[in-house]
């Protein structure tokens, strides 16, 4: 995959896709031993993984971004952002095969991807995952790439490793906890969104891990979905102390969302079950706790999310806002 415009890698895409294909099988959840759960929501999950594949499959074979945009252009709304999820996993891994070309991941992310910049970067943890030299470093690069977001490929790690259920060594304490918000996020996915199961996994699990569990699994409920009404409430309830968390992923993912141009009716639902309001007003809530962390001398993720956390909760206990009905 060229790192820049024009330039290519020494090998060409048909060899690429020989060396670094991934099989359509392992997104199966019969492959990954994963809870089978209600057959409409497994379907959208599966698919889900299908088009990450498809999006990695494109940028590996393509030679040119300006090639892979236009075939991930023609990806259905809803799900596009989850195919330049898998193009930026495919991006980051191959220019990590080049010494020094890494920064260029980059690019990417802040120019083609620009849209779906939060997947870019969780893509981007994808490659760290199973590239060694890029996980050996793996907190340094983030903050490089981004001091705030670069954070995201952390995530988009500890999702890659619940998703294969692998575990993470030598991380900082804040690392891991970001990592565990990917993980948290890969939850949703491993128990099929069935809430009684993802509590249970989480419940098995040190107390200290729950919040940034819960953020992952509000942030993957909102924005892969795709729950009924009753299990989003059931889902808001099961957190109990970790409302909160659940809230602030939500958030998370309804900016995502808006930033992409990708809101759906579902999205608007969840945020009105999860953070009783509507998704440009979660989002919004981003906005301005981002703006109040850029402005420091040394931004923090973790402080940005926690900051998201605490204002949501404070309009919801000022103004006891009702959840609009799920449609």
């Amino acid at each position: 995959m060229a790192c820049t415009e024009g330039a290519f890698l020494p090998l060409l895409g048909t060899a690429r896709l020989h060396v670094f294909k991934i099989s359509g099988d392992e997104t199966r959840f019969s492959r990954r031993g994963f809870h089978a759960g209600y057959y409409g929501i497994r379907e959208r999950l599966e698919r889900i993984g299908s088009v990450f594949l498809q999006g990695y499959h494109i940028a590996l074979r393509n030679s040119r971004w300006s090639e892979s945009v236009r075939e991930l252009e023609d990806i259905p709304l809803d799900f596009r952002g989850f195919a330049y999820e898998g193009a930026s996993m495919a991006i980051a891994l191959t220019c990590a095969m080049v010494p020094g070309r890494w920064p260029r991941f980059a690019e990417w992310c802040n120019g083609p991807a620009e849209r779906h910049l939060y997947m870019a970067y969780v893509g981007g943890g994808w490659a760290a995952a199973r590239v060694p030299w890029l996980r050996s470093h793996i907190e340094e690069r983030a903050h490089k790439l981004d001091t705030l977001l670069g954070a995201l490929v952390i995530n988009g790690y500890g999702f890659h490793q619940g998703y294969f259920n692998r575990s993470t060594r030598g991380m900082t304490a804040q690392g891991r906890r970001v990592f565990d918000e990917g993980f948290g996020r890969s939850l949703w996915f491993r128990e099929c969104g069935d809430v009684e199961r993802i509590t249970g996994a989480i419940g098995t699990l040190a107390v200290s891990r729950r919040p940034d569990l819960w953020s992952g699994v509000g942030l993957a409920a909102t924005y892969a979905g795709r729950a009924s009404e009753t299990d989003l409430i059931k889902l808001r309830s099961a957190a109990g102390s970790f409302v909160k968390n659940v809230t602030q992923g939500c958030a998370f993912a309804a900016k995502a969302r808006q930033r992409a141009g990708n809101i759906t009716e579902y999205t608007e639902s969840a945020c009105g079950i999860l953070c009783h309001s509507t998704a440009a007003e979660a989002a919004a809530v981003t906005d301005r706790a981002m703006e109040m962390e850029r402005a420091r001398a040394v931004p923090d993720y973790l402080r940005w999310r926690e900051t998201v956390a605490n204002e949501l909760e404070g309009e919801r206990r000022s103004y006891g806002h009702v959840a609009p009905a799920y449609r």
